[in-house]
């Protein structure tokens, strides 16, 4: 996290895994995809942004 070493630490773990809060599956073959997020809420610049009306929104998109 941008000058917050707090979270920072908290994000990564002691083997350096950064946890971003995503869920993913991983196939047999290796690949992996997106499938969720253990958090509802982004706080960016002091505004909390909901993945959820960003994703609705892009589903309008053709």
């Amino acid at each position: 996290y941008w000058q917050d070493r707090q979270k920072t630490e908290e994000a990564i773990d002691q083997a350096r895994w950064f946890h971003s809060g995503d869920l993913c599956i991983m196939s047999e073959t290796g690949h992996s995809r997106v499938v969720g997020r253990l958090k509802d809420m982004i706080i960016r610049g002091g505004e909390n942004i909901y993945p959820r009306e960003i994703e609705d929104f892009l589903h309008t998109h053709p």
